[in-house]
């Protein structure tokens, strides 16, 4: 069905934005595409259905309210990880939490790790957005939770007081700014070694000293909170509910670049990146799970920051063009449309999104040093490509790219 369009892909060229150029990836984006393809094709799973199939507890009638307003069935809550710590009847010692992993993309599919006061242990898995889900009716705060990403350990914590039967989940996000938060509690704790040091018992001895570490971190992205229309005052980023979206919350965590040193120290640029990295630097992309060499290049290619890859419609031509090449199509783009006209051709592409995130510097980026981030991008295609028609089709999925300084 979808030979025409993967031989399209494949003839394409993909242009991902560095700094100060566009740089080529050529035959893999048909891969990219395919799998793609497959994934739109076939199933796929809810990210708001945690319901467990095991069928209705008895006497199982109380209902609870995620952090988005949804509703959340008794059955699905005794289906959630850390129910077992719970016990008493259906509903009610349970309590849930659900939070939102990322750092300028979502931290998807990846391992959430929460340890209570008494060294109950519950782990769960984020979905494809970044969220989850837990209860946590039967563990003890405050609580510590952790995920592993790029390299970096990122770091959360909840200190309110757990009430079984609580109707309204608790927030409990794991981001950079989390873990900076945290961060600053170990520092003004008099305690070594960052976030990562940071344990329950730890926070139970410090627990007043949250909130002002919360303020301090509010006015280092003070800048950022109102560039994206956020309150300095009202703003946790440990407990504020948000999406990986691109706005809000995870708009001012596109804005900023925040790393770990080697020592477990959490280092935040708020500048906006725009210095020149030096040296030379081999570059990999990951592509449904298989690295792929691109090469050895020069510093002042490798973004020193976030780069801003939003694709223009006159990226999008040229990107398109180069299907067509060497054949009788018209070409028209307006904004992110995209019209191909020809023989057996009248499709249209749509510019769904096409932007970076989950950006890892290398601080003085010594040899040795690795920068890495993503590209999400969506594309629909709608019309009919050499004979063959695509309705609403969604080719959607992300890239991503690492570069470590080789001399």
């Amino acid at each position: 069905m979808f030979n025409q369009l993967e031989k399209k892909m494949t003839e394409s060229t993909v242009f991902l934005p560095r700094q100060p150029s566009w740089w080529r990836l050529g035959r893999y984006a048909s891969g990219l595409a395919f799998a793609a393809i497959l994934a739109a094709c076939g199933g796929g799973s809810d990210s708001t259905d945690t319901g467990g199939g095991g069928g209705t507890p008895t006497g199982c009638t109380k209902t609870f309210e995620d952090s988005f307003g949804n509703t959340v069935t008794c059955a699905a809550m005794r289906a959630l990880p850390g129910a077992d710590f719970a016990g008493g009847d259906a509903g009610a010692g349970d309590a849930g939490a659900d939070g939102t992993g990322a750092d300028g993309a979502p931290i998807a599919n990846a391992t959430i790790r929460i340890t209570d006061a008494d060294g109950k242990v519950v782990t769960t898995t984020t979905d494809a957005t970044g969220y989850f889900r837990v209860n946590i009716g039967g563990l003890k705060q405050p609580l510590v939770a952790g995920v592993q990403r790029s390299g970096n350990a990122w770091r959360s914590a909840m200190v309110e007081v757990i009430q079984p039967g609580r109707s309204k989940f608790y927030t409990l996000n794991l981001t950079g700014l989390t873990d900076l938060v945290l961060a600053e509690l170990a520092s003004a704790s008099g305690v070594s070694g960052g976030s990562d040091a940071v344990t329950p018992s730890v926070l139970a001895a410090n627990s007043s000293r949250l909130s002002t570490a919360v303020q301090t971190v509010n006015q280092r992205v003070s800048a950022q909170l109102q560039a994206a229309g956020i309150s300095t005052t009202s703003f946790n980023p440990l407990t504020s509910a948000f999406r990986a979206d691109s706005t809000g919350y995870d708009q001012v965590l596109d804005s900023v670049t925040i790393t770990k040193t080697s020592g477990g120290s959490t280092v935040i640029d708020t500048s906006g990146g725009g210095s020149t990295l030096t040296g030379q630097w081999n570059g990999t992309t990951v592509v449904e799970g298989q690295t792929i060499s691109l090469g050895t290049v020069d510093g002042s290619a490798v973004p020193a920051s976030l780069p801003n890859v939003t694709i223009s419609s006159d990226q999008a031509y040229q990107q398109i063009i180069s299907s067509y090449a060497g054949a009788s199509y018209t070409i028209v783009t307006n904004g992110n449309v995209i019209t191909i006209t020809g023989p057996g051709t009248n499709l249209t592409v749509t510019i769904n999104a096409f932007s970076s995130g989950n950006y890892s510097g290398c601080g003085s980026c010594g040899v040795g040093s690795t920068v890495s981030y993503s590209i999400n991008y969506s594309f629909t295609y709608n019309g009919t490509d050499a004979g063959e028609t695509f309705n609403n089709l969604v080719l959607s999925g992300a890239i991503t790219l690492s570069y470590q300084r080789v001399s």
